[in-house]
């Protein structure tokens, strides 16, 4: 959690052990108060992840009859516990919510649940692929693909955006990634070198804008062109490895697997580039990221929709204490999203 007032002091008490100790008792303290305040949200999230729990127990007895008993068991118990650091991670964040009085029925509202859900294919992907069981792996990359279509679609849709949301499921997106990789490497579908490509992209984009935040300042990292083709490609990419493994004779595949693994490489290693240009932008400009315009918009990314007209300004997505806590106007209007 990045919370730039008390990062601010921070910064002037030079990260000692002590005021690293008062920043994260600060942030601790505040996702405790938002957690209080907003009983509503803390019931839609336990309501959802009892409904993934339902949903994962169902899936569990399916697999039990009809594929393996063993792997319906591990499914489930890692599942499960995947389940729980989602939920965990999102009740640390209830102040990122609308207040109550603003919320959707549900609480935590349809695009959250499924990102939440999505979280949940990471590890039955890797469980299914690196068990052999190749359209049980397909079917869950397909349905975590999906979901991060929908949820986008949804949220619009709906208006049910969050800031929460909007830290989210981008995480998500890494981790999804990240593991759907690691499956295919572990279980020899993809050479070693695409995994660490992939996570040094990952490592380059999240620590580096760690770094930057914690040190300089906010950071302004928006959708882009060029992000979302080399991830729309990597993704086609990644489930035609799978599809050509399930269904191509071993001689025609490994050729085909070949050109695959060398235009997978090199979107990635594109990506590793933009991610590096990405990161000298905004440690130059870190606390006043400017909008990026002209060719440089296609690397650097538009304002997005929601960011507001502060963006410029080093204005973060992540919430101050104000953000989570505003002053009561009389209008009933808290911190929309």
């Amino acid at each position: 959690m990045f919370v730039e007032e008390y990062l601010k002091d921070l910064r002037r008490r030079r990260y000692t052990p002590g005021a690293i100790g008062r920043y994260v008792a600060r942030c601790t303290v505040m996702s405790v108060e938002a957690a209080l305040n907003r009983p509503k949200t803390l019931s839609g999230v336990a309501l959802a992840g009892l409904g993934h729990l339902v949903g994962l127990l169902v899936i569990a007895v399916a697999l039990s009859f009809l594929v393996d008993r063993r792997l319906a068991a591990d499914y489930f118990v890692l599942s499960a516990w995947w389940l729980l650091g989602g939920l965990a991670w999102i009740t640390l964040h209830l102040g990122m919510f609308r207040r109550d009085e603003e919320l959707f029925r549900s609480g935590l509202g349809l695009p959250n649940f499924l990102t939440l859900g999505r979280l949940l294919t990471i590890p039955a992907f890797y469980l299914f692929i690196t068990r052999d069981h190749g359209l049980l792996a397909l079917a869950a990359f397909l349905a975590g693909g999906l979901s991060d279509v929908a949820d986008g679609i949804v949220a619009r849709k709906l208006d049910a955006s969050t800031k929460m949301g909007r830290i989210f499921d981008p995480i998500v997106d890494v981790l999804f990634n990240a593991g759907v990789v690691l499956g295919l490497a572990d279980a020899g579908y993809l050479p070693f070198w695409i995994a660490v490509l992939v996570f040094v992209r990952y490592g380059l984009l999240m620590l580096g804008a760690a770094y930057i935040y914690i040190t300089r300042g906010p950071v302004a990292i928006r959708p882009t062109i060029l992000g979302k083709t080399t991830g729309v490609v990597s993704s086609g990419l990644v489930a035609a490895v799978v599809v050509v493994h399930a269904f191509v004779a071993p001689g025609p595949a490994d050729q085909i697997l070949e050109l695959l693994d060398y235009t997978l490489g090199f979107v990635l290693l594109l990506a590793i580039v933009q991610v590096l240009i990405i990161g000298f932008y905004n440690l130059r400009h870190a606390g006043h990221v400017p909008v990026a315009h002209g060719a440089m918009a296609v690397i650097l990314g538009k304002q997005a929709t929601g960011e507001g007209p502060l963006a410029s300004e080093g204005k973060s997505s992540i919430p101050s204490p104000e953000d989570i806590y505003p002053e009561d106007d009389g209008s009933g209007k808290g911190a929309g999203s």
